[in-house]
């Protein structure tokens, strides 16, 4: 039934985005796949040219190139400093992109589908979105729920961990293998929100389950809670008798009130159950999670994913790779068979390379398993080959990895951006 329902979604949004291309004219970068295809002969051609290129040439260089993955070819944004690699998509992929999106964004809106978008692609607009938006069935019923207008209080907090929220939320009306409230903790200065199952409001159930939380990323030093300062209290209290050597205090009764948030953590937690089809909301609270601290905070200008660790969240290779290529990859081997080999990485990137060839030739002084090196992937679009380089552990996610992997096209893309 679902899939029925989700095939007349897509045939629905399909119709709008052809009226949707007729409306840009020829100018626009919406291309269908039979475009797409022509698209990429004709930048192959450009770039292929020695000498005699024409404007057109250089103007589709500037806003075209070309990256192989595996044996699929598609169309990118010419690399430009230390951006990531952007792809353009034809219409048969719109539709999917932007499902799988919303549904891994907990049915987000238009601003959060933009922020996560405009990373990976280039040529899916505001207007695609908001058409998807208006057909999404889960989204509409949501929204038929009025919500109330409530003023967050600025937090008092400017160090990260210093000063945390806790909790409660109550699901006894759903109950699921015993698990009946949600405790919902939160840094006050990051908006990074962790979830967890709980049996009961207990304080001493709830101490037990944040000392877990502490041992991973540390304790504030106050803790405040929005059930009251009695409850803080006592929570407080069994912290002294889990764990003797921490001391923290509870904090002055919440001001703001995180009624909004909590309805918005229900709302999205009611999404996944209906999207997965079950009933064990316990086993969504890790992907409410995941999908609340990636999402845009008006609040911080950012995401609470990036606001904590200063990085952006990667899920596998999908951070890195298009969805199709994905399909046939299920071991190293296969991920190298995609990227190309060794060989003709050494003659593009030497530098970094050249510390894995030295590993390599000199086994007795590989490092031990907590050395290990990560394996960063990135694509050469100047040469059309996918590429992949092994750093160390203390390189990765650096910026001076980010400057030793980034290769630079030559030309810069003259093209306004689509969001």
């Amino acid at each position: 039934m679902e899939q029925t329902i989700l095939a007349d979604i897509n045939r629905l949004f399909d119709d709008q985005l052809r009226e949707l291309i007729l409306s840009k004219g020829q100018n626009s970068q919406i291309f269908t796949k039979s475009a797409y295809l022509d698209m990429i002969e004709k930048v192959k051609i450009s770039k292929n040219k020695v000498s005699n290129k024409k404007p057109e040439d250089y103007q589709r260089l500037r806003r075209f190139d070309i990256v192989s993955i595996g044996e699929e070819e598609r169309l990118i944004v010419p690399a430009s400093g230390g951006n990531v690699m952007r792809f353009y998509v034809h219409t048969e992929e719109i539709f999917q992109i932007l499902h799988s999106t919303h549904v891994s964004i907990g049915h987000g809106g238009r601003n959060q589908m933009v922020n996560v978008l405009k990373l990976r692609y280039k040529n899916i607009t505001r207007e695609m979105i908001v058409t998807y938006l208006n057909l999404c069935v889960t989204c509409e019923r949501k929204h038929s729920v009025s919500k109330k207008n409530l003023v967050a209080r600025p937090s008092l907090s400017s160090v990260i961990n210093a000063r945390c929220h806790v909790d409660l939320i109550d699901m006894q009306s759903q109950e699921d293998n015993q698990y009946n409230f949600i405790l919902v903790y939160q840094d006050s200065l990051t908006k990074f929100l962790q979830l967890r199952s709980l049996k009961s409001d207990d304080p001493k159930e709830v101490a037990y389950v944040l000392v877990d939380i502490f041992t991973i990323f540390g304790a504030p030093n106050v803790l405040e809670s929005g059930i009251g300062r009695e409850f803080a209290s006592k929570v407080v209290k069994e912290f002294s008798v889990i764990w003797p050597d921490l001391k923290m205090v509870h904090g002055k009764p919440s001001q703001r009130s995180l009624e909004q948030a909590n309805q918005d953590i229900v709302a999205m937690l009611n999404s996944w159950l209906e999207d997965n089809h079950t009933t064990k909301w316990s086993e969504g609270l890790r992907f409410v999670q995941l999908m609340k601290n990636r999402s845009h905070h008006a609040g911080i200008n950012s995401n609470p994913y990036e606001a904590m660790f200063s990085t952006k969240l990667k899920i596998g290779l999908k951070s890195y790779l298009p969805q199709q290529p994905l399909v046939d990859i299920n071991s190293e081997e296969d991920l190298e068979t995609i990227l190309n080999d060794k060989d003709e990485i050494k003659s593009k990137v030497p530098e970094i390379v050249q510390n894995t060839a030295m590993k390599e030739e000199h086994p007795a002084q590989a490092p031990g398993p907590s050395q290990i090196s990560h394996h960063l992937f990135i694509l050469n679009v100047q040469h059309d080959n996918a590429i992949k380089i092994e750093t160390d552990p203390s390189l990765y996610d650096s910026q001076e990895a980010q400057r030793s992997c980034n290769l630079m096209h030559q030309e810069p893309a003259a093209d306004k951006e689509q969001f």
